[in-house]
């Protein structure tokens, strides 16, 4: 499985070399988020992925406890930072329409799957709108072929508070309400 982390360049991503046994950065010169993510989804090309922000912080045992998730489920896309869903923990770890994805801090897709994204976002591309949200063509992808997925609650990743690099009119306070409270310092 390969663990792609994407980043800008502008961030310290050096914690989480320490924290993740090869890590793989996706950097691109031009600032633009989608193209980055298909950046990312072409370093993974047709392994299962791991797919991380660079700006989020770990749970304790971080790897650990992705991996037994992932383990348990390796042909299903797995999403492990659930937002801001108030419901999310009453209900917990559930299957979800893929209509509904929405978050790219971390998540997990089977092998062959981030090279089909990767063509999807293609199509889906808007060259007008580099601050476009590639969670949406994800969950359009997902909904196109009716692909439902795995929700995992509470969070094993904290969204880390702070301006966005990609739209810093998007609120800083993105945090998930359902995140595991042992975080390694």
């Amino acid at each position: 499985m390969k663990i792609i982390m994407r980043t800008t360049g502008d961030r310290d991503v050096s914690e989480y070399n320490e924290k993740i046994p090869g890590l793989i950065l996706s950097i691109i010169e031009e600032r633009n988020g989608y193209k980055n993510f298909q950046n990312g989804m072409l370093l993974a090309g047709d392994e299962p992925a791991l797919h991380l922000e660079d700006d989020i912080i770990l749970c304790k045992n971080f790897m650990k406890r992705i991996m037994t998730v992932i383990n348990a489920r390796e042909k299903d896309v797995i999403q492990f930072f659930t937002g801001t869903r108030s419901d999310d923990l009453s209900k917990g770890t559930r299957y979800v329409n893929g209509s509904d994805f929405l978050w790219t801090q971390c998540f997990y897709l089977p092998a062959g799957m981030s090279a089909k994204i990767l063509k999807f976002s293609d199509v889906y591309y808007d060259k007008d709108d580099p601050e476009m949200g590639f969670d949406s063509m994800v969950a359009e992808y997902m909904k196109s072929y009716k692909i439902k997925y795995l929700r995992v609650c509470p969070s094993l990743v904290q969204h880390k508070i702070g301006k966005s690099l990609i739209n810093p009119r998007r609120n800083p306070n993105r945090i998930s309400k359902h995140f595991i409270e042992d975080v390694e310092a």
